[in-house]
């Protein structure tokens, strides 16, 4: 059951976050992670791509940061156009600051 629901996260992220199949795998790690997501995994293998700065970074990168899915990085992008974000906005936004 829960190698299905990594299989279906992979696929998500594939289809609507722009995620390539070799970003989520790697040679170092060429299976699925059991125990966190893979767009988290990503995050953990990637950490020299972070923090991201949501006033400035594009909208595939705020897609890449756990926490925030299309709807909520469709907010930030329509946000920022009238004032700086911060904790407390994308709190408000539906960001999911625990990650």
């Amino acid at each position: 059951m829960l190698r299905e629901n990594r299989l279906y996260q992979s696929d998500w992220l594939m289809r609507f976050y722009k995620f390539k199949a070799e970003e989520i795998l790697s040679k170092d790690q060429p299976f699925l992670d059991p125990d966190v997501d893979p767009k988290l995994a990503y995050a953990l293998r990637n950490l020299q791509l972070y923090p991201v700065n949501v006033n400035t970074a594009d909208y595939e990168m705020i897609l890449r940061v756990p926490g925030i899915g299309v709807q909520s990085a469709q907010r930030i992008i329509m946000s920022r156009r009238y004032q700086k974000l911060n904790s407390l906005h994308l709190k408000k936004i539906g960001v999911v600051m625990k990650r």
